[in-house]
């Protein structure tokens, strides 16, 4: 089997060629990833505020995590 070397730079400029030409074929990509983001980021927003409120309230994260579970 044959080895190829890639410098940096021309690995830059394929990798960015590559999501040019996907991001033109199939912008629903694009979309579909930022909608993924946007619901983690959401996510994550809703967890940081639920332990702050579990914290505020003095609830331990045993408590919480008991009543998940059944």
């Amino acid at each position: 089997m044959s080895s190829i070397i890639i410098d940096d730079q021309t690995l830059k400029e394929l990798l960015k060629e590559a999501l040019i030409e996907v991001l033109q074929k199939r912008p629903d990509v694009l979309r579909d990833v930022l909608a993924e983001v946007m619901e983690d980021i959401g996510l994550a927003q809703a967890i940081r505020e639920g332990l702050e409120v579990r914290a505020e309230k003095g609830v331990p994260l045993e408590d919480s995590a008991g009543r998940l579970n059944g």
